[in-house]
């Protein structure tokens, strides 16, 4: 959960939300992930951010806003945390992603 503004956010994923990051960064979510052993580039970890952070009546909110609000984040509370949240987000939300059997 991230407060911006006296507003709660948290990050949700889904496929949909999957196809828009993959398009922007031209590069499939587990390729991204596995390239660096699931260390975002800081470039994706602000794509990543913004497309999933979503408000708690379920808005996404707007992409560019989401993008200055990444790194906002990543200034104060540290690149590894946010990374972190990013990947356990999706871990959560496509966990069709990371099965093996």
């Amino acid at each position: 959960m991230f407060k911006i503004n006296e507003k709660n956010y948290e990050l949700k994923y889904g496929i949909k939300r999957i196809e828009m990051i993959e398009a922007v960064t031209e590069m499939p979510v587990m390729a991204s992930l596995q390239r660096n052993k699931g260390m975002l580039s800081i470039q994706h970890l602000k794509v990543y951010f913004a497309y999933g952070l979503q408000d708690t009546d379920g808005e996404y909110i707007d992409i560019n806003k989401g993008m200055e609000q990444a790194e906002k984040l990543m200034e104060a509370e540290g690149y590894i945390k946010l990374n972190m949240a990013i990947v356990a987000a999706l871990q959560r939300d496509c966990a069709f992603l990371f099965q093996t059997d």
